[in-house]
């Protein structure tokens, strides 16, 4: 009886170490590619990353709001009538700086997961050609990591990046420079 009940709780650790691991962005969400290469060989991958002396919650309150990116950047800036799975949002990318107006794209909201603080925006070109726009918000030390990514089909993705994967992965990293710069005033 003793050995049953030793053999009971060292299972019931061992599932809820397995349940903790599993809570990370990269396992509930498969968005391992965000950070590195692991797992980008279905297609082309666009990052930009910062380190932000801010704690993870100030980062996430501003990157949760995506009607309100245009407060601290010009780069990336979005309208949503409310962050839900499912939910229509139009972002607004400058890829050429201030020289031209923004490239306009509607996606949808795929992720929005408040525990893990993880947003992602999906665009469907049809025919199954889906671009995945993920920003992964994780502490850092004392500080905060800031990760954000396009992953491009490789059925066109070799042609974006080829034209503008340069310009796109500057917005994206003006864009983490002016969320840095908010969240370490706040």
């Amino acid at each position: 009886m003793i050995r049953n009940r030793w053999a009971i709780a060292l299972l019931t650790l061992t599932l809820s170490a397995g349940a903790a691991r599993a809570q990370t962005s990269e396992d509930k969400y498969g968005l391992g590619w965000v950070k590195a290469d692991d797992g980008a060989d279905d297609g082309f991958v666009i990052r930009a990353d910062i380190h932000i002396d801010a704690p993870v919650d100030v980062v996430w309150s501003l990157v949760r709001d995506p009607n309100g990116y245009g407060s601290f950047n010009r780069a990336v800036t979005a309208q949503i009538a409310r962050v839900q799975l499912g939910e229509p949002i139009k972002l607004f990318i400058r890829l050429f700086g201030d020289a031209l107006p923004p490239t306009e794209s509607d996606e949808v909201v795929a992720i929005f997961d408040e525990e893990l603080r993880v947003a992602s925006w999906d665009r469907d070109f049809g025919l199954q050609q889906i671009t995945h726009r993920p920003q992964l918000v994780e502490p850092e030390g004392s500080g905060t990591h800031y990760y954000t990514a396009l992953k491009l089909p490789k059925s066109f993705g070799w042609l974006v990046v080829a034209t503008f994967g340069a310009n796109i992965h500057c917005a994206f990293q003006s864009f983490a420079e002016g969320l840095r710069a908010a969240a370490e005033q706040r």
